[in-house]
């Protein structure tokens, strides 16, 4: 089966989707790095940023900067025009994507246990 299709082109259709998730993940990306970059400058200067919980959140922040930035190839791919594309190329374009993504939902789900843990268990 060939990766070209009759119909290749850029469509409405197909360049309407990508272009909102682009604009919200360039929007994420824009308050996640934020988030790094605060917990990074000014983690010795205020004592809620030493905690494990700022530090775990500032991963969960890097982790989903690396899921948002998928969204953007999706973008290139509609706007060239590709309709189709090989299994082989789109797991190798989107492999860190998939690993923020989960990365960020197992750091999320540790995140709230912790929470949980220091809620339910006060020390």
């Amino acid at each position: 089966m060939s990766a070209q299709s009759s119909d290749d082109g850029t469509r409405f259709e197909f360049l309407l989707p990508p272009i909102v998730y682009s604009f919200v993940g360039f929007i994420g990306i824009l308050l996640n790095t934020s988030v790094c970059y605060i917990t990074i400058k000014y983690r010795k200067q205020y004592s809620t940023l030493k905690t494990n919980t700022a530090i775990l959140l500032t991963i969960n922040s890097f982790f989903e900067i690396l899921h948002q930035s998928g969204q953007f190839i999706y973008l290139i791919i509609a706007v060239n025009g590709i309709n189709l594309i090989q299994l082989n190329k789109i797991i190798l374009f989107q492999i860190h994507s998939i690993i923020g993504m989960f990365s960020a939902v197992f750091l999320f789900n540790s995140l709230s246990f912790d929470r949980f843990l220091g809620v339910a268990f006060p020390i």
